[in-house]
Protein backbone atom coordinates (compact mmCIF):
# COMPACT_ATOMS: atom_id res chain seq x y z
CA UNK A 1 0.00 0.00 0.00
CA UNK A 2 0.96 3.54 -1.09
CA UNK A 3 -0.09 7.17 0.20
CA UNK A 4 0.22 9.88 -1.79
CA UNK A 5 0.03 13.08 -0.67
CA UNK A 6 -1.36 15.86 -2.88
CA UNK A 7 0.19 19.48 -1.24
CA UNK A 8 1.78 22.13 -1.61
CA UNK A 9 2.87 22.47 1.95
CA UNK A 10 6.63 21.68 2.93
CA UNK A 11 5.17 20.68 5.89
CA UNK A 12 4.59 17.19 4.86
CA UNK A 13 7.83 16.17 4.21
CA UNK A 14 8.05 14.92 7.19
CA UNK A 15 5.75 11.85 6.14
CA UNK A 16 7.60 10.73 3.77
CA UNK A 17 9.32 7.79 3.59
CA UNK A 18 9.51 4.43 1.21
CA UNK A 19 5.47 4.39 0.58
CA UNK A 20 4.51 8.06 1.43
CA UNK A 21 5.09 10.50 -0.98
CA UNK A 22 4.04 14.39 -1.79
CA UNK A 23 2.58 14.67 -5.16
CA UNK A 24 3.55 18.70 -5.95
CA UNK A 25 1.18 18.91 -9.54
CA UNK A 26 2.08 21.41 -12.02
CA UNK A 27 1.09 20.54 -14.82
CA UNK A 28 4.13 18.97 -16.98
CA UNK A 29 6.32 19.99 -14.43
CA UNK A 30 4.75 17.79 -11.37
CA UNK A 31 6.74 16.33 -8.74
CA UNK A 32 6.77 12.94 -7.10
CA UNK A 33 8.85 14.12 -4.14
CA UNK A 34 10.58 10.95 -2.44
CA UNK A 35 13.22 10.11 -0.19
CA UNK A 36 15.96 10.80 -2.71
CA UNK A 37 14.54 13.90 -4.13
CA UNK A 38 14.02 15.38 -0.28
CA UNK A 39 17.85 14.70 -0.03
CA UNK A 40 18.65 16.35 -3.31
CA UNK A 41 16.51 19.52 -3.03
CA UNK A 42 17.02 19.56 0.97
CA UNK A 43 20.08 17.78 1.99
CA UNK A 44 18.23 15.64 4.48
CA UNK A 45 18.31 12.06 3.17
CA UNK A 46 22.17 12.07 5.09
CA UNK A 47 24.69 9.66 2.30
CA UNK A 48 27.09 9.35 5.34
CA UNK A 49 27.15 9.52 9.06
CA UNK A 50 28.45 13.07 9.84
CA UNK A 51 25.51 13.83 7.83
CA UNK A 52 22.84 11.99 9.83
CA UNK A 53 24.88 13.33 12.87
CA UNK A 54 24.44 16.56 12.02
CA UNK A 55 20.71 16.87 12.10
CA UNK A 56 20.92 16.87 16.28
CA UNK A 57 18.92 14.85 18.29
CA UNK A 58 15.23 13.84 17.84
CA UNK A 59 15.24 14.12 14.09
CA UNK A 60 14.36 11.52 12.06
CA UNK A 61 15.57 10.59 8.58
CA UNK A 62 16.78 7.52 5.97
CA UNK A 63 20.69 6.99 6.80
CA UNK A 64 22.10 5.60 3.19
CA UNK A 65 25.01 2.68 4.57
CA UNK A 66 28.04 3.24 2.28
CA UNK A 67 30.91 1.13 3.18
CA UNK A 68 29.46 0.78 6.33
CA UNK A 69 31.37 -1.50 8.53
CA UNK A 70 30.68 -2.99 12.37
CA UNK A 71 33.90 -2.38 14.34
CA UNK A 72 32.86 -3.74 17.27
CA UNK A 73 29.40 -5.36 19.01
CA UNK A 74 29.00 -5.56 22.51
CA UNK A 75 25.48 -6.52 23.63
CA UNK A 76 22.60 -3.62 22.54
CA UNK A 77 25.76 -1.72 21.51
CA UNK A 78 26.43 -1.86 17.84
CA UNK A 79 29.77 0.20 16.04
CA UNK A 80 29.68 1.24 12.75
CA UNK A 81 31.70 3.75 10.89
CA UNK A 82 31.62 4.88 7.25
CA UNK A 83 34.28 6.95 5.38
CA UNK A 84 32.99 10.02 7.32
CA UNK A 85 32.04 9.39 10.71
CA UNK A 86 31.14 6.29 13.40
CA UNK A 87 28.10 5.90 15.14
CA UNK A 88 26.58 3.48 17.39
CA UNK A 89 22.58 1.64 16.98
CA UNK A 90 21.21 0.98 20.17
CA UNK A 91 19.48 -1.44 20.84
CA UNK A 92 17.98 -2.50 17.83
CA UNK A 93 16.34 -5.56 17.49
CA UNK A 94 17.62 -4.91 13.37
CA UNK A 95 20.81 -5.58 14.07
CA UNK A 96 20.53 -8.25 17.74
CA UNK A 97 22.90 -11.17 15.59
CA UNK A 98 25.34 -8.05 13.95
CA UNK A 99 29.12 -9.02 14.03
CA UNK A 100 32.34 -7.28 13.54
CA UNK A 101 32.36 -9.46 10.19
CA UNK A 102 29.39 -6.93 9.03
CA UNK A 103 29.18 -4.59 5.95
CA UNK A 104 26.53 -3.05 5.76
CA UNK A 105 24.61 -1.31 2.69
CA UNK A 106 20.97 -0.36 1.52
CA UNK A 107 19.32 2.23 3.81
CA UNK A 108 17.63 2.42 7.27
CA UNK A 109 15.47 5.05 8.61
CA UNK A 110 15.81 5.91 12.15
CA UNK A 111 15.86 8.77 14.82
CA UNK A 112 19.31 10.39 15.61
CA UNK A 113 20.00 10.48 19.59
CA UNK A 114 23.13 12.15 21.14
CA UNK A 115 24.26 10.25 24.21
CA UNK A 116 27.34 12.38 25.87
CA UNK A 117 28.76 13.48 22.52
CA UNK A 118 28.24 9.69 20.61
CA UNK A 119 25.56 9.56 18.04
CA UNK A 120 23.33 6.94 18.32
CA UNK A 121 20.47 6.16 16.11
CA UNK A 122 17.35 3.72 16.52
CA UNK A 123 16.17 2.42 13.73
CA UNK A 124 12.48 2.58 13.16
CA UNK A 125 12.41 0.54 9.41
CA UNK A 126 15.44 -1.60 8.38
CA UNK A 127 13.36 -3.31 5.39
CA UNK A 128 15.66 -1.68 2.76
CA UNK A 129 19.25 -2.55 5.09
CA UNK A 130 21.36 -5.37 3.74
CA UNK A 131 24.55 -7.18 5.56
CA UNK A 132 27.01 -9.09 4.06
CA UNK A 133 29.55 -11.01 5.65
CA UNK A 134 33.51 -9.73 5.54
CA UNK A 135 36.68 -10.11 6.77
CA UNK A 136 36.51 -9.10 10.82
CA UNK A 137 37.02 -6.12 11.59
CA UNK A 138 40.85 -5.59 12.70
CA UNK A 139 41.48 -2.63 15.51
CA UNK A 140 43.11 0.01 13.27
CA UNK A 141 46.63 1.16 14.71
CA UNK A 142 46.29 4.79 15.81
CA UNK A 143 48.37 6.86 18.18
CA UNK A 144 47.21 8.00 21.17
CA UNK A 145 46.73 11.46 20.13
CA UNK A 146 44.23 10.82 16.74
CA UNK A 147 41.97 9.37 19.04
CA UNK A 148 39.37 12.19 18.56
CA UNK A 149 39.64 11.03 14.67
CA UNK A 150 38.18 7.59 15.35
CA UNK A 151 34.72 8.24 16.45
CA UNK A 152 33.19 4.39 16.90
CA UNK A 153 36.45 2.72 15.77
CA UNK A 154 38.15 -0.46 17.26
CA UNK A 155 41.86 0.91 17.71
CA UNK A 156 44.76 0.07 18.63
CA UNK A 157 47.38 2.22 20.03
CA UNK A 158 50.73 2.63 18.83
CA UNK A 159 52.35 4.71 21.58
CA UNK A 160 53.06 2.97 25.20
CA UNK A 161 51.05 5.32 27.46
CA UNK A 162 51.78 5.83 31.44
CA UNK A 163 49.00 5.98 33.05
CA UNK A 164 47.78 8.87 34.74
CA UNK A 165 45.34 9.26 37.38
CA UNK A 166 42.85 11.87 38.74
CA UNK A 167 40.89 10.78 41.47
CA UNK A 168 39.36 7.53 40.42
CA UNK A 169 39.57 8.45 36.81
CA UNK A 170 42.31 7.33 34.37
CA UNK A 171 44.19 8.45 31.38
CA UNK A 172 46.72 7.85 28.91
CA UNK A 173 48.64 11.23 30.04
CA UNK A 174 48.47 14.06 31.89
CA UNK A 175 47.11 16.27 29.92
CA UNK A 176 44.14 14.08 30.08
CA UNK A 177 42.93 13.94 26.44
CA UNK A 178 42.18 10.40 26.78
CA UNK A 179 40.71 8.50 29.46
CA UNK A 180 40.22 5.32 29.78
CA UNK A 181 37.01 3.89 31.15
CA UNK A 182 35.96 0.86 31.64
CA UNK A 183 32.17 0.49 29.54
CA UNK A 184 32.13 -3.19 29.03
CA UNK A 185 33.01 -3.94 32.64
CA UNK A 186 35.96 -5.97 32.13
CA UNK A 187 36.87 -5.81 35.67
CA UNK A 188 40.73 -4.79 34.87
CA UNK A 189 43.04 -3.08 37.16
CA UNK A 190 45.11 -0.15 36.34
CA UNK A 191 47.53 2.57 38.62
CA UNK A 192 49.00 5.65 38.25
CA UNK A 193 53.04 5.12 36.21
CA UNK A 194 51.69 1.76 35.06
CA UNK A 195 52.79 1.63 31.88
CA UNK A 196 50.86 0.06 28.28
CA UNK A 197 51.23 -0.90 25.43
CA UNK A 198 48.57 -2.08 22.71
CA UNK A 199 45.90 -0.76 24.47
CA UNK A 200 43.17 -1.70 22.28
CA UNK A 201 39.39 -0.23 22.54
CA UNK A 202 36.79 1.46 21.22
CA UNK A 203 37.13 5.13 20.95
CA UNK A 204 33.86 6.82 22.14
CA UNK A 205 33.15 10.76 23.07
CA UNK A 206 32.06 11.50 27.15
CA UNK A 207 30.69 14.81 26.68
CA UNK A 208 34.20 17.12 26.07
CA UNK A 209 36.41 14.22 26.59
CA UNK A 210 37.68 11.80 24.33
CA UNK A 211 37.41 7.82 25.94
CA UNK A 212 39.20 4.49 25.12
CA UNK A 213 36.98 2.26 26.43
CA UNK A 214 39.31 -1.48 26.61
CA UNK A 215 37.89 -4.28 24.57
CA UNK A 216 40.32 -6.54 26.32
CA UNK A 217 42.22 -6.20 29.43
CA UNK A 218 45.24 -3.88 29.13
CA UNK A 219 48.51 -5.60 30.07
CA UNK A 220 50.37 -3.45 32.19
CA UNK A 221 54.08 -3.38 34.18
CA UNK A 222 52.29 -2.25 37.34
CA UNK A 223 53.59 -0.09 40.30
CA UNK A 224 50.15 -0.16 42.13
CA UNK A 225 46.64 -1.98 42.17
CA UNK A 226 43.99 0.33 41.79
CA UNK A 227 40.43 -0.73 40.28
CA UNK A 228 39.90 1.09 37.18
CA UNK A 229 36.74 3.71 37.53
CA UNK A 230 33.55 1.35 36.12
CA UNK A 231 30.42 3.32 37.56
Amino acid sequence: CEIVISSFDSDFFQLINEKVFVLRYRGKNTIICTPEYIFEKYGVFPKQFADFKALGSGAEAILALDNAKVTYVNGKYVYVRDNSDGMCFYNQTATAEATNKWQLGGKVKGKVSIYNGLTQMTITDASAMTHTDGEEYQPVAIASTEAASHIADLVKLTDEITVFADGTKFYTSEDKSLQIYDSFKLNYTIAAGDKITGLTGVVVPYNTQIEIAPTVSPVTASVGALKADAD
